[in-house]
């Protein structure tokens, strides 16, 4: 499997691709509905920080499942105090990952 981390302009997608089949993961900082806001504190958007934060501590030896409810918990309760507004990191799965994705490891080495 091929693991794609990129950052453009004010998202993050972290994905899970592999090569032999169309497998897809992908995380967003917020619904379709809301805005992605930034953490001016730490000088990030709030999902680049906590993501990073996660990725820092664990040293990349984490479940996607892992990594994601730590990112969408600490995002949702930040951002209502830091700015006053709602934002709730999304997931998308391709249809084989649906029942595994949660416990696939970021970093298998």
């Amino acid at each position: 499997a091929r693991r794609i981390f990129s950052l453009k302009g004010r998202f993050i997608t972290l994905g899970h691709w592999r090569t032999s089949t169309i497998t897809w993961l992908v995380m967003t900082a917020a619904q379709g509905s809301e805005t992605a806001y930034p953490y001016k504190e730490k000088k990030h958007g709030l999902f680049t920080y906590f993501l990073l934060k996660k990725l820092q501590e664990s040293k990349g030896k984490v479940t996607y499942g892992d990594l994601f409810d730590y990112v969408k918990t600490n995002v949702a309760q930040k951002s209502v105090v830091v700015n006053e507004k709602s934002q709730t990191p999304t997931i998308a799965v391709s249809g084989d990952l649906v029942s595994t994705w949660q416990s696939i490891r970021l970093n298998e080495d």
